[in-house]
């Protein structure tokens, strides 16, 4: 993402050839009904938001858990809280907090296409692949307004609200389930910025960086003079 290269060149400062290209995304899959999934973790018709990745504080997931039960507390309701991956850290039950544990990859992708919202609640991230694939089944996005390649992503694509605090996560969230439209519409501002991240799309950026790269080689050489230096 356009922050990681910022970060390279505070840290490091290259030279040379370069270009923000991204990660690729494998084609979302399909073979599992989202009716098979809310029936196995008990979802039944209830709306629900997902958040994707191991349970670890670290990743933002304790307190996302914390600020839900609070939110849930305030706006009485039937909203699930749906946790996809391994349980790193332990986390106090509540009956509307659903914890999967690791899953296939059949499973995942219809619990993220039955979401109404997902969540990415880390502090520190780098490209964020649950993000992008929330993304490609038209899904938005609630962000970790700490983590600067989450905020930017988010602004980019037009496919998410931030949030820092508590007050803001619940505004935020109640503004997405309360808004069908606002939904849809950043749902496909995220379908239609991850397509960059196609792989056939990200093969062609690459075999034209590679080629920049040999002419950039080549009018050094020639500056040289034609010796190779170390």
């Amino acid at each position: 993402t356009e922050e990681e290269r910022q970060l390279v060149h505070l840290r490091q400062r290259p030279r040379g050839v370069e270009r923000v290209i991204g990660a690729g995304l494998e084609a979302p899959d399909s073979s599992l009904a989202v009716e098979e999934v809310r029936s196995t973790f008990g979802l039944d018709e209830d709306p629900y938001i997902v958040c994707l990745g191991r349970i670890d504080p670290g990743k933002g997931m304790v307190e996302l858990a914390d600020f839900f039960r609070k939110y849930s507390e305030s706006s009485p309701g039937n909203l699930h809280l749906v946790f996809v991956g391994s349980a790193v850290h332990p986390l106090a039950p509540h009956p509307s907090i659903v914890l999967t544990d690791f899953v296939d990859n059949p499973t995942k992708w219809a619990l993220l296409r039955g979401a109404s919202v997902l969540v990415q609640p880390s502090y520190f991230e780098s490209f964020s692949l649950s993000l992008a694939e929330g993304w490609q089944v038209g899904v938005p996005a609630l962000v970790q307004r700490r983590c600067k390649v989450l905020s930017g992503q988010a602004n980019r694509s037009g496919g998410g609200l931030q949030f820092g605090t508590y007050s803001e996560f619940a505004e935020a969230l109640s503004l997405l389930l309360e808004d069908p439209k606002l939904c849809r519409h950043m749902g496909e501002s995220g379908r239609s910025y991850v397509k960059r991240y196609e792989w056939e799309t990200l093969a062609i950026q690459f075999e034209e960086l590679l080629n920049d790269s040999i002419v950039s080689w080549q009018n050094r050489l020639h500056a040289l003079g034609g010796r190779a230096q170390p």
